[in-house]
C-alpha cells in the first residue's frame, strides 16, 4: 500500500539509492507527489547526483503539482550510465516561506527489501520514483525479438462498421507494417455485417493480409478478441478497437519500447479518447494492483498470452485482469510516454462494458484476484 511520508517541511530532506540500468541512456524521472498542503508557496526540489557530482537539478512549484500522479524531470542532456556506472543518488527538500507548510510524498512500504532516507533515518519500502532510460545503441542486442517480427492485429466489431475502414488504413499505413489484420464481427446486426463485408473485400484487393472472421451471434469483446487469436500466427498481439485510429508511428515505437526492456511482456502509451488525453503512467507492481492505467490495446509478446485467452466472462475490465494475470505470472509492462492512437467517445463501443458498472467490475475482479490485489471499490 502506498503510505504518505507526511509534510515535507524545510527541515526535511529524503534521498534514496538507486542504481541504474546498465548500459543505457537516462532521459527523464519520474517521482510521485501527494496532495497535502499544495496551496501554500512551498518548492520542492530534487537533485540527482554521483560519487558527489551533480548530474542534474530541478526545481518546481507546489501549487503545480497534480494530485498523486508521476512529476516528470526531463534532464537537459541525456545521461549515459556508462559515464556514471555507480550508485545514483536522488535527493529531495522543500523551501517554503513558513517552515510548518510542505508538500506530502508517497512511499511504497510494500517493497521491504529497500529502503530510503529521511535526514538520516531509515525508513522501509521504496519511495515511488522510476526512470525513463533507452539503451545504449553500443552495447545492446536486439535479442528479444524473434524470427518474424509480425503484428497480428484483432479488430473487434460490433455494428461498428462506419469506422472501420478507417481503422484498418491506419494499420496498413504504419511505418512498421509487418502485420496481418483480423476483423472479427460480433454478431453484428446484418446491415452492418454487410457493410463490413464490403470494406474488407475493398482492402483485401491491395493487401491480402486482411481477413474476416464472423460470429454467428454476439458473444461480447473478450470472445472476439479470442477468436481473432486463435487464427494469429504473429510474435506480437495488438487488440485494436474499430472506432480507434493508430498513430503512423505506434506499432514502430511500441516494438522499439520492447526493443529496450526485453524484460516486459507488453508497451502501452497515451492516447486520446474523444477530447480527453489518458496518460497512464511508468509502471508499478504495486499500483496496479490497485488500478488500471494501461490500455487493452498494447502491444504483447504473443507467448506471454494467457493459455486460456481473456476472460470471456468479464464484460469491464477485460484489460486490467489480463494485466493483473500477467502480473500474477511475473509479466510486466512498459510505458511510451507518447499519444499514440485516438479511440472515438460513445456509449455503445465493444469494450465500454455497459451492462454493469464500474463498481460492480472492480467486485468482480477483487474477489477474482484477491489474494493478492487490493482493488479499489468505489
Amino acid at each position: 500500500m502506498e503510505k504518505p511520508i507526511g509534510p515535507l517541511t524545510n527541515k526535511t530532506k529524503i534521498h534514496q539509492i538507486v542504481i541504474p540500468d546498465a548500459a543505457s541512456v537516462v532521459e527523464s524521472l519520474f517521482i510521485r507527489f501527494g496532495t497535502f498542503c499544495r496551496k501554500n508557496e512551498s518548492h520542492i526540489k530534487v537533485v540527482l547526483s554521483c560519487d558527489s557530482k551533480i548530474l542534474q537539478s530541478w526545481e518546481i512549484d507546489a501549487k503545480n503539482l497534480l494530485d498523486n500522479s508521476y512529476q516528470e524531470f526531463c534532464f537537459d542532456k541525456e545521461i549515459e550510465t556508462t559515464s556514471y556506472p555507480s550508485i545514483w543518488n536522488v535527493e529531495i527538500s522543500c523551501s517554503a516561506k513558513n517552515e510548518n507548510n510542505g508538500v506530502a510524498l508517497f512511499y511504497d512500504d510494500e517493497k521491504t527489501n529497500s529502503v530510503f532516507y529521511v535526514d538520516y533515518r531509515q525508513v522501509k519500502g521504496s519511495l515511488l520514483l522510476d526512470f525513463k532510460s533507452r539503451p545504449n545503441a553500443e552495447n545492446f542486442e536486439y535479442n528479444c525479438i524473434g524470427k518474424s517480427g509480425l503484428i497480428s492485429v484483432i479488430i473487434p466489431s460490433y455494428n461498428c462498421s462506419d469506422f472501420l475502414e478507417k481503422c484498418i488504413n491506419s494499420v496498413i499505413n504504419q511505418t512498421y507494417n509487418n502485420t496481418e489484420i483480423f476483423v472479427v464481427d460480433d454478431g453484428s446486426e446484418r446491415k452492418f455485417v454487410e457493410k463490413t463485408r464490403f470494406i474488407v473485400e475493398k482492402i483485401k484487393k491491395t493487401n491480402s493480409l486482411v481477413s474476416l472472421i464472423e460470429l454467428p451471434k454476439n458473444r461480447g469483446a473478450s470472445a472476439a478478441r479470442n477468436e481473432g487469436a486463435k487464427n494469429a500466427i504473429g510474435e506480437f498481439l495488438f487488440f485494436l478497437d474499430s472506432d480507434t485510429f493508430l498513430n503512423n508511428n505506434a506499432f514502430e515505437m511500441m516494438i522499439n519500447s520492447l526493443h529496450s526492456h526485453p524484460e516486459c511482456s507488453y508497451a502501452y502509451c497515451k492516447f486520446k479518447w474523444g477530447d480527453r488525453i489518458v496518460c497512464g503512467s511508468p509502471f508499478d507492481r504495486q499500483r496496479i494492483k490497485r488500478c488500471n492505467f494501461a490500455s487493452m490495446m498494447s502491444l504483447l509478446r504473443f507467448a506471454d498470452f494467457p493459455e486460456g485467452g481473456l476472460d470471456e466472462s468479464l464484460p469491464r475490465y477485460q484489460d486490467w485482469d489480463l494485466w493483473l494475470t500477467l502480473l500474477k505470472n511475473g509479466k510486466i509492462g512498459t510505458w511510451i510516454d507518447d499519444c499514440l492512437f485516438e479511440s472515438i467517445e460513445r456509449e455503445n463501443s465493444i469494450s465500454s462494458g455497459g451492462s454493469i458498472t464500474d463498481q460492480e467490475a472492480r467486485i468482480i475482479l477483487s474477489k477474482k484476484h484477491a489474494e493478492w490485489a487490493d482493488i479499489t471499490i468505489f
